[in-house]
């Protein structure tokens, strides 16, 4: 657009000295002939000669008038044309460098796996522009706004300080708004008494799913002022980097439907299965607890099914709050959990199913479920060749802990094979030696009960 003004600003001007040289060539013309008919009369020679030698000497000089005004007007017209081809091609050029921008843009947000890599992406393509560029970013949870990226901080006046995505004009407007220059009395507030003077700024918000989550801030000089195609072009920008946003947010909203229960909120079947693949390959060792909730069949039978699923959502908060960070409660099926301790042997997962049991014992008295209480069979990778063999190891190790009266936690015992003979050496994890602490026993060879 620019460019474009400067081009119909050089027409105008050339237009106006067209006028100027007719009017001096005019002007030459009166005064050849002027001359000539001075002459005519000055020179010794009468009658018809004077006037044929006043003629011919004004045709001379009218000729050379018109000459040297037609060749300054063509040399001025070629000079304009050159000029006005220089700027159509800069014209050309910085509208095929914003295509090129663009559709950098698009195909690395198509290859960016996180929300992370998006941002990262739209900050880099704002070399469109001149100035200096700002991601805020509000949490889900608050209208704070966070600085995610920044680029060329150097040519940018200063960091935008709105701090809430309610205080941003172009949030609110749900639209992109240019400033010319920040003294204005139409200028957001957040652009005026800034450290490095006056300033233009560009502000365009950023949309997912139809909801502004962040504003995309450009700061620049007042001179260097993005015109009307660079907003546009950051305008589709903006629009990529929301379609690509909220593609990751179904997809991990998706994702994170498929890996967890519905119910409990933890991990499922499926995710536990991709879990004990990725220990086995990386050699980590590990312990396995199966859990299974006591006679959860007649508290569902007596109290109704929704007091059954309180039941395990409640079960599942006490697991998720009493093992360590980096342990892994699943939901195996009905009302059997498993947790997996990375990097654990059975010594030391014990204490944490105990902490856990007794936990469940000392909140049993909710209102809205009834005291009940947990089984705990435990295992580790030194029991088994791989985590499917170790998970049948704990199971074996529940069905003791039911048969010797339930609400107890029990450890593998190695010599209790669940019918798969140890085949290669497994990684040894930290304290291999069997601990029995109160309400813990190893499991012996034997039958198993039914669960309940």
């Amino acid at each position: 657009m620019r460019e474009r003004a400067a081009v119909e600003g050089r027409r105008s001007a050339g237009r106006r000295g067209d006028a100027r040289l007719l009017l001096v060539a005019g002007f030459g013309l009166c005064a050849s002939t002027s001359a000539a008919t001075i002459v005519g009369v000055v020179l010794p020679v009468g009658g018809p000669g004077a006037l044929l030698v006043s003629t011919a000497l004004a045709a001379v000089l009218g000729t050379a008038v018109l000459a040297l005004v037609t060749l300054h007007r063509i040399g001025r017209r070629a000079t304009e044309e050159r000029r006005v081809a220089g700027l159509r091609e800069a014209a050309l050029e910085a509208e095929l460098r914003r295509l090129r921008t663009l559709a950098a843009a698009q195909q690395a947000l198509e290859r960016s796996g996180t929300e992370t890599d998006a941002w990262d992406v739209a900050v880099r393509a704002t070399e469109l522009v001149d100035g200096g560029v700002e991601l805020l970013l509000a949490s889900p949870s608050s209208s704070v706004l966070f600085r995610v990226a920044v680029t060329s901080p150097g040519r940018s006046p200063s960091h935008c300080e709105v701090g809430r995505s309610e205080r941003c004009p172009a949030i609110r407007a749900s639209r992109a708004l240019v400033f010319e220059t920040s003294e204005s009395i139409y200028a957001c507030p957040q652009l005026r008494h800034r450290r490095g003077g006056p300033c233009a700024a560009v502000c365009l918000p950023v949309q997912v799913l139809g909801r502004s989550v962040g504003v995309l801030h450009v700061t620049t000089r007042t001179e260097a002022r993005p015109d009307s195609d660079d907003v546009e072009a950051l305008g589709r920008l903006v629009a990529q980097l929301g379609t690509r946003v909220g593609i990751l947010r179904a997809m991990e909203r998706s994702e994170l439907q498929a890996s967890t229960d519905p119910l409990t909120g933890q991990l499922n079947r499926r995710t536990l299965d991709v879990l004990g693949r990725q220990l086995d390959e990386r050699e980590v060792p590990y312990a396995v607890a199966v859990i299974d909730l006591d006679r959860f069949k007649v508290l569902n039978d007596t109290f109704g099914h929704d007091v059954g699923d309180a039941a395990l959502r409640h079960f599942a908060a006490v697991l998720r709050r009493e093992v360590r960070a980096g342990d892994v409660v699943c939901r195996y099926g009905g009302e059997e959990f498993v947790v997996v301790f990375p990097g654990c042997s059975t010594v030391e997962a014990a204490p944490v199913l105990h902490r856990s049991r007794r936990a469940l014992s000392e909140e049993s008295s909710r209102d809205d479920v009834p005291p009940f209480t947990a089984s705990f069979g435990l295992a580790d990778s030194t029991h088994g060749i791989d985590f499917e063999h170790v998970l049948r190891y704990a199971d074996r190790a529940l069905l003791r802990a039911k048969q010797e009266g339930r609400d107890r936690v029990v450890i593998a015992d190695p010599a209790d094979h669940p019918g798969r003979p140890t085949e290669r050496a497994v990684p040894q994890a930290r304290g291999t030696r069997q601990a029995v602490t109160p309400e813990v026993s190893p499991a012996r060879p034997g039958g198993g009960a039914p669960r309940g």
